[in-house]
């Protein structure tokens, strides 16, 4: 998984997870975007939202804040593949 160390290393995603302890260690790391990756959206859905009408704004910023997230983590899964 190294597509997601990327996104970690380039501060696109942050992840909870504690190496110390045996106990967590055994349970999955919790990942969460960091600033990195709210900034990458939110540049993301302005110019998006710019070409669309202003009563549909809010919708479209949910949709393209979700479409986002999904490109993000494809775009990361393709360039592991390769």
């Amino acid at each position: 998984m190294s597509w997601l160390k990327d996104l970690r290393d380039k501060q696109y995603v942050d992840w909870h997870y504690d190496a110390t302890n045996f106990i967590a260690k055994s349970q999955p790391a919790i990942y969460c975007l960091a600033l990195n990756g709210i900034r990458y959206l939110r540049e993301l859905v302005a110019i998006r939202a710019k070409s669309l009408g202003s009563d549909t704004k809010s919708l479209a910023t949910r949709k393209f804040l979700l479409i986002g997230v999904c490109g993000l983590l494809h775009c990361a899964e393709d360039k592991e593949r390769r």
